[in-house]
């Protein structure tokens, strides 16, 4: 991975370099798995420098900004593989849940809630 890192530029990016290493006998996939473990120690670092609430956006854009190329996707699946979940924000907390075949309470003041026209009571 780091002759790929290396060579980029001068190759026109990954994929004509790709295309050369399994004309050798160089397995794309054998690179790919490589890559992903020189990859996790390093999101799992950034995961726990950031007090473990960084999702796979904030940990890609972390990488990216120490100068690894790598894409959104992959810290995704990395986090997958380590079982790395961020802080979810907004999340809505449900503190009743209402029992639908409980009784309803009886309308003990007898409210009437038919109007005989429009901005009128009765």
């Amino acid at each position: 991975m780091t002759f790929i890192d290396e060579h980029r530029d001068r190759f026109g990016g990954v994929e004509p370099i790709c295309t050369v290493l399994t004309e050798h006998g160089v397995s794309v996939a054998l690179l790919r798995l490589r890559r992903r473990e020189e990859l996790k120690p390093l999101a799992q670092e950034v995961f726990d420098a950031d007090c473990r609430v960084y999702g796979a956006r904030g940990i890609w854009h972390r990488l990216r900004r120490q100068g690894h190329q790598v894409a959104r996707r992959t810290v995704e699946r990395l986090m997958r593989e380590l079982g790395l979940t961020g802080v979810v924000r907004g999340k809505r907390v449900v503190a009743t849940v209402q029992d639908r075949a409980a009784e309803r309470a009886l309308d003990l003041i007898e409210r009437d809630f038919v109007a005989n026209a429009p901005d009128r009571t009765s």
